[in-house]
């Protein structure tokens, strides 16, 4: 009898030593259904993104050329009439000839003077000096100024501007005498809503600004009433877009042009976070 509870002791000691060693043996060891799981590495930060875009982008004032004008015109107009804003640039959508009237439509209704310059950015698309803008930054204009954010102080000065009214896209070419920085288009198809994206740009004439993030919904459409635009194809961000953000490119994390900036929807004129961008694949089209 007293055998027996030297037997029972001796069953626990041995299962207590069996867990012991079977414990430390699968410590470290991941569960069999979850050792091929990887997870992406959190991102904390896009400079290395930024530090591949901003390069490519750039500045675009526009600067009409002076009218000459003769002895005889001064003679019977000593005073030339005051320049108007006009808004019946061939093809412009209706949204933006709204947000246009609402930006320079004075307290008794009529518009303000027509302004000397306007802003908007640009990317080059080609290491030979040409640069996707929308339309809507170079119409009615046959000179523009272009910056890049790294050398502000040098000016490239364009008349060869190229425009597509009813797309709202332009080419602006420039001459240099070495390769520019350039971007390439991604597949703006491939873009799905969540994915985070990149606005850079120049809003409000601050060069070299980027704000962050993501799609928002893709295939806009019908909002331009459907007579001016061929394709109606935006994807749609919160990244912020503002006024001069217009001709700027939308990134993927891969610094690839998916979209171009260029309207939001707006109240008060400034961003309310509704940004509406050409998608990549009809700029890409359009522009070659």
């Amino acid at each position: 009898m007293a055998r027996w509870p030297i037997a029972v002791a001796s069953l626990i000691i041995g299962g207590l030593i069996g867990a012991v060693v079977t414990t430390n043996s699968l410590q470290g060891q991941a569960p069999a259904s979850t050792a091929a799981v990887v997870f992406p590495k959190e991102l904390t930060s896009y400079r290395d993104v930024v530090k591949v875009v901003l390069p490519a982008v750039v500045s675009i004032e526009s600067k009409p050329l002076p009218r000459k004008v003769s002895t005889k015109d001064k003679k019977d107009n000593p005073v030339p009439p005051k320049r108007r804003m006009q808004f019946d640039f061939p093809g412009l959508p209706e949204e933006f000839r709204k947000q246009l009237e609402e930006q320079f439509q004075g307290e008794d209704g009529d518009v303000q003077e027509m302004p000397s310059h306007s802003f908007g950015s640009g990317f080059v698309i080609d290491p030979r000096g040409y640069i996707l803008t929308n339309y809507h930054v170079v119409a009615g204009v046959n000179r523009v100024e272009v910056r890049f954010k790294d050398d502000g102080n040098q000016v490239f000065v364009s008349t060869d501007i190229k425009g597509d009214p009813k797309n709202d896209l332009a080419i602006v070419k420039i001459k240099t005498d070495k390769p520019l920085p350039y971007l390439q288009f991604g597949d703006s198809d491939a873009a799905e809503i969540g994915d985070r994206v990149l606005a850079a740009g120049a809003p409000f004439g601050l060069t070299g600004t980027v704000t962050a993030g993501i799609v928002s919904a893709k295939g806009r459409g019908h909002l331009t009433g459907g007579t001016s635009m061929v394709y109606e194809d935006y994807l749609q961000t919160d990244a912020a877009i503002n006024p001069g953000n217009s001709g700027g490119p939308l990134v993927n994390l891969e610094g690839k042009v998916i979209g171009i900036n260029t309207m939001i929807k707006t109240r008060s004129g400034a961003s309310q976070g509704v940004g509406l961008a050409i998608s990549s694949n009809v700029a890409q089209s359009v522009s070659e």
